[in-house]
């Protein structure tokens, strides 16, 4: 899938903005708060239906105006899809070819975008669930049992806490979520390791690509329970015999959601041994391994890449313009003009302007 309209209405500090996009690399430059970071969050937006950079949508709406409106056309090879994103005070409203969609997940399994921003860096140092939300994310967007399967999940587990509290407990209600919750239990971590296997397979061969570092990493997963023969009747053992010490604290002591992910760099945490630089290229490593293994299945995921360059020496960042030509589309701000980029933007005083019409 690739972008080709874009509109803005009140977005941000855009009263108004329509643009154009084809192919290849599309740079956004100019000072800082200038507004190039607005234009490939509305991009995100029509694509994820939320910000990478707030979780609160009024914040998206300009100052002084009731609602905004982020339109895109959308092409996937054969059929154009229009999609829009109306944000009041009050919530949110999408459409895809006029229609409303009753669902974000309808909307997220359309496109496939990575956004590889500067918060990024301090990804590892995330508490665990942060790191399980954005793997689940990554696995859902190839995967509706998946996502059906989280959602089902969290229900299991809600439900399990809640019996868990009570001073008596029903045997049979408390088996039939056991065996919901083994059920789920199996998709999840067996989804979570074939991706973490996937990453490790290809990240040191991009690393290498857009480094000078010599640097080996390891993606860890670390899931409550490992993969093994007979998995589901494991998970279904393991909660029986957790079961008292569950009664006792009121709540289940293991599953996916108490999973974690580390990565190990020539052997040590990534939190413990490398500069800001190391961990920015490791974690741009990481984000465009996860690209890769999507661009297997879709000819044309997105790629943004948001203020990346700062805190990177000329030589690094070089070999990851060099490595950005292998996709399809791919939007990059920067506050420094970069003449290997293939369309330019100089975004000044509220406006965008395409460098050739300068």
């Amino acid at each position: 899938m690739k972008i080709e309209k874009l509109n803005l209405k009140n977005f941000r500090n855009y009263e108004s903005l329509d643009l154009s996009f084809s192919n290849e690399t599309h740079l956004f430059h100019g000072i800082n708060a200038g507004g190039k970071t607005n234009v490939v969050e509305a991009i995100f937006l029509l694509t994820e239906g939320n910000s990478f950079r707030t979780e609160d949508h009024r914040r998206l709406i300009k100052e002084g105006a009731e609602s905004a409106i982020v339109t895109g056309v959308f092409f996937n090879g054969e059929n154009h899809k229009e999609i829009s994103i109306e944000l009041t005070s009050s919530g949110k409203r999408i459409l895809v070819n006029g229609k409303k969609i009753a669902k974000l997940s309808e909307l997220y399994l359309m496109n496939k975008t990575i956004c590889i921003a500067p918060k990024d860096a301090f990804f590892f140092f995330q508490e665990p669930k942060f790191k399980r939300m954005y793997f689940n994310s990554v696995i859902a967007k190839d995967s509706f049992l998946y996502l059906q399967t989280l959602a089902e999940f969290k229900d299991v587990l809600s439900e399990r806490n809640s019996m868990l509290k009570n001073e008596f407990i029903d045997e049979n209600a408390i088996g039939i979520l056991n065996e919901k919750f083994a059920k789920d239990t199996e998709i999840i971590i067996k989804a979570r390791t074939e991706l973490v296997r996937k990453i490790n397979e290809r990240i040191n061969n991009v690393l290498k690509e857009i480094t000078t570092n010599d640097l080996q990493v390891v993606l860890e997963y670390f899931p409550s329970i490992k993969v093994c023969e007979n998995f589901k009747e494991n998970i279904l053992q393991k909660l029986i015999e957790n079961f008292e010490l569950d009664k006792l604290r009121k709540f289940t002591s293991f599953g996916p959601q108490k999973d974690d992910f580390k990565m190990l760099v020539n052997g040590f945490d990534i939190c413990e041994k490398c500069s800001n630089g190391q961990i920015k290229l490791i974690t741009i490593a990481m984000k465009l391994t996860i690209l890769d293994i999507f661009n297997v299945i879709d000819e044309n995921p997105i790629l943004i890449l948001d203020d990346i360059f700062s805190e990177l020496d000329r030589k690094n960042s070089l070999k990851i313009v060099e490595y950005l030509k292998r996709y399809k589309q791919v939007f990059v701000t920067s506050t420094r003009g970069m003449k290997q980029m293939v369309h330019k933007y100089l975004v000044k005083n509220n406006r965008v302007i395409k460098e050739d019409k300068l």
